[in-house]
């Protein structure tokens, strides 16, 4: 997943879907935004430090997380912070 390195929590973001590619498949996938305005809970930089993923917790509604688990095996994830 992808965020922005000076992200705080209480902050705002978009979450969106960018598809990976997908040598089996006919018909490319686009894009997807999968949910507006989520508020950033908390955001655990240890692990980034040590040359490991970031721990993010978002308050997403939970209309959009059924949509957010299955994009996560096909598709990159991309924070993005949010104009709201």
């Amino acid at each position: 997943s992808d965020l922005p390195n000076d992200l705080n929590s209480g902050q705002s973001v978009d979450i969106y879907s960018l598809p990976q590619d997908d040598l089996n498949s006919i018909k490319p996938r686009k894009t997807e935004l999968i949910s507006v305005g989520v508020a950033v809970e908390s955001i655990d930089l240890k692990s980034r430090d040590m040359g490991g993923d970031i721990g993010i917790v978002l308050k997403i509604p939970e209309r959009d997380v059924i949509y957010l688990l299955s994009a996560l095996n096909q598709s990159r994830i991309v924070v993005v912070r949010s104009a709201i």
